[in-house]
């Protein structure tokens, strides 16, 4: 698999949510409403891809197996904040992670959020700071780095999500997030090398009210993040960091 196909394998999602922010935008505006405060848990076993971006080849992948906590609570009137953290083990190393990976992965955000009730969808637009980091101690291909590596891009982000409910229990969510100009650093042993990146955020799900304030979520999400450049003793590391997966929620409204 090459770069170009790993970035290919995003546009279902991407463009499925792109649809639901678009329709959110384009919405009869109405007066705003309050919403409640939700709390999610979630499970996300991502497929995660490390693709090479100077050759277009894919150079290791690995499972992530990621529990996330989500929570979405309101200030006053229309502003609220939005608080994510994803962590998970990695397993299943392939390529230049082949036979094994041991190591974690992290993604988190922060966001002030500001809130539309529109004419049959609910949008919020959204400002914050996030981080996404790889850390493995176990990377067959490079082992004249050292370990563990570490890979941090952290920075400002942007977004939107648009909520479309579809019946009395059933919502339709999607959302899309963009860090434009992130500070990543690539740590090893005897060597860390700083550059300026971007990474992007994409998630679809549909929600099911149970009775009470429980939610059922199922839904897809694709995030990745590009490496930028680092010299690391005269090899450069220029890759693009994937994951993307199936993600299963249980959620309560107060």
């Amino acid at each position: 698999m090459t770069a170009r196909t790993v970035r290919r394998s995003i546009r279902p999602a991407a463009t499925l949510t792109a649809l639901l922010v678009m329709c959110g935008w384009f919405a009869a505006p109405a007066r705003a409403q309050p919403a409640n405060s939700v709390f999610r848990l979630s499970y996300w076993p991502a497929s995660t891809t490390a693709a090479d971006n100077s050759t277009e080849t894919q150079v290791g992948t690995w499972t992530t197996g990621f529990w996330a906590l989500d929570y979405r609570g309101r200030f006053s009137g229309p502003l609220g904040v939005h608080l994510q953290l994803a962590g998970g083990a990695q397993s299943d190393g392939g390529g230049l992670w082949s036979p094994s990976t041991s190591g974690t992965d992290t993604i988190w955000s922060g966001n002030l959020v500001y809130e539309w009730a529109l004419a049959g969808a609910s949008l919020r637009v959204l400002a914050g700071y996030g981080s996404l980091r790889w850390t493995s101690s176990s990377v067959a291909g490079f082992p004249s780095f050292g370990a563990p590596q570490t890979l941090t891009s952290r920075g400002f982000r942007v977004g939107a999500e648009v909520e479309l409910p579809i019946s009395q229990r059933l919502t339709l969510t999607g959302s899309v997030a963009r860090y434009p100009s992130n500070s990543t650093t690539f740590e090893t042993t005897g060597i860390s090398s700083s550059s300026s990146s971007s990474a992007n955020d994409f998630a679809a799900s549909l929600t099911y009210a149970v009775t009470g304030n429980w939610l059922l979520e199922a839904g897809y999400r694709v995030t990745w993040v590009n490496s930028g450049r680092h010299d690391l003793g005269g090899t450069v590391w220029n890759t693009t960091v994937q994951w993307q997966g199936a993600v299963l929620t249980v959620g309560a409204r107060f």
